[in-house]
């Protein structure tokens, strides 16, 4: 029962629009096409690090390596400032 759940609860989180795509969908909208791209490129390599590090374990590589955790919640940090303040 348990791994329905989470395979019901992985699927609406799928269905549902994030805000990588609220945000490439409204630099397609209000500005060029290249503005999307330069989106779509700071997009990209951010979900390939979360999901090779969700394939290796996140948990056991944070246990094993705490600054690591902590260099990455630092680099999504100023990647949401970037975002907020420069985009």
């Amino acid at each position: 029962m348990g791994s329905w759940l989470v395979l019901g609860v992985h699927l609406l989180a799928l269905l549902t629009p994030g805000p990588d795509f609220l945000l490439i969908s409204s630099y397609a909208l209000k500005t060029r096409s290249a503005h999307a791209f330069k989106a779509v490129l700071g997009v990209v390599p951010d979900n390939f690090v979360w999901i090779v590090l969700s394939l290796f374990g996140l948990k056991g590589l944070f246990a094993a390596f705490p600054l690591l955790q902590t260099l990455l919640v630092l680099s999504g940090a100023c990647y949401l400032l970037y975002l907020a303040f420069c985009a």
